[in-house]
């Protein structure tokens, strides 16, 4: 849905038994928004680096 911005200093680490274990290599942590509801924070350089490379 929407991009949000959190900071760093908020995000938790993530509970290993609650992940699926193909997102942990993509996985920096939770946030919790002040409405209660828990985002999922991944980091982009690990997804870049995983996507297929173009042949040349």
């Amino acid at each position: 849905e929407d991009i949000e911005w959190c900071n760093l200093d908020q995000i938790q680490s993530p509970p290993t038994s609650t992940v699926v274990q193909g997102l942990l290599p993509f996985l920096r942590g939770y946030w919790w928004k002040s409405d209660d509801d828990m985002l999922a924070v991944l980091d982009g350089e690990a997804i870049m680096a995983a996507m297929p490379k173009p042949e040349v």
